[in-house]
């Protein structure tokens, strides 16, 4: 492992599209110091010549080609085999700025530190600009990191892995992975066994380092089109996010964790419309929410949401009201 080299890990498939850009992004880092591992993941497509070109001309690319397993089997891949002190994991049809390495390396370079996260340009192929969100310079514990985790306004993008650094022996010493066999929410699983693990603070920078791209044929956004059964693999990662958190001993974060599983079964099964089939998987993952997050709680968080919605929807009806008065006059 050489120290203040950054190892820049890109699983690499069927993305010929938006590969040169994104390592060209790579090439003009003001930061210099870096190694990129590309994993070619089984790509059908040019992608993988694209790789090979790079690395041509670049030393500091590393190209692996393997037979398609996924993306979690590929930052796996990478992950064995890199060298550098930090490590960041970029998406292949994604962009960083010239300064987002430098950005992210000052924030990590003091012992206290575990890792360093930044905000994000969100964009869709047309380059137009979705959102910006963003984070004041502040270091935070553990606690309040993954309590942030969960916040959901103008924090979401405390849930991503590509807009953050990480200390690269933490993940060899902890043996952190990525699970191979959950296809959504395998990088939320990832970064919270790593922030409960490594147990240190994380630090905020107001920088935007990030842009990242809303793209249709990703495995995200393929939701939108038809339900991949795929996706229940999401209850799986929630099941073993709550166990990490235990670890900490912390009944807020707990109790946080447990609803979110609760939230993300519900998601999930809203995107299986035939009724028969939606029976079947909430009879099969009901045993799996109760057996992680206790019934008694289950049902407490339900009647607890109801009262909530109760109170909140009339007030909200007024307000609507009130507004529409107000504009009127």
């Amino acid at each position: 492992m050489r120290s203040q080299l950054i190892s820049i890990i890109v699983p690499v498939y069927n993305v010929e599209n938006y590969l040169s850009q994104c390592l060209d992004s790579i090439i003009g880092q003001t930061y210099t110091d870096w190694e990129c591992i590309l994993i070619d993941d089984g790509s059908k497509d040019g992608s993988g010549h694209i790789c090979d070109e790079y690395a041509n001309k670049d030393a500091r690319f590393r190209v692996f080609h393997k037979e398609n397993g996924g993306v979690s089997s590929a930052r796996n891949l990478g992950i064995d085999n890199m060298m550098g002190e930090y490590v960041i994991f970029i998406d292949a049809d994604d962009i960083l700025y010239p300064y987002s390495i430098q950005s992210l390396k000052e924030g990590i370079t003091d012992s206290s530190i575990g890792s360093s996260v930044g905000g994000f340009i969100h964009f869709e192929d047309d380059n137009s600009s979705l959102f910006t969100l963003r984070e004041q310079k502040v270091v935070k514990s553990t606690h309040d990191a993954v309590k942030d985790f969960y916040k959901t306004k103008n924090k979401d993008w405390q849930k991503y892995l590509w807009n953050r650094m990480f200390r690269a022996d933490m993940i060899l010493d902890k043996n952190i992975r990525f699970r191979e066999d959950i296809y959504y929410k395998e990088d939320g699983l990832f970064l919270i066994q790593y922030l409960t693990q490594v147990n240190k603070n994380v630090y905020y920078t107001s920088d935007i380092v990030y842009q990242y791209r809303q793209n249709l044929n990703s495995a995200t956004g393929s939701l939108k089109k038809d339900f991949n059964p795929r996706l229940l693999s999401n209850l799986f990662a929630h099941k073993s996010i709550v166990q990490s958190i235990a670890s900490l001993n912390d009944e807020v974060l707990l109790k946080i964790a447990k609803a979110a599983m609760i939230d993300s079964y519900e998601w999930v099964m809203g995107f299986i419309t035939d009724r028969a089939k939606r029976g079947y998987f909430e009879l099969k993952y009901k045993e799996l929410l109760f057996s992680t997050v206790g019934k008694s709680y289950y049902y407490h968080y339900l009647i607890k949401r109801k009262i909530k919605y109760t109170i909140h929807f009339p007030l909200r009806v007024l307000n609507k009201i009130y507004r529409a008065l107000s504009d009127k006059q």
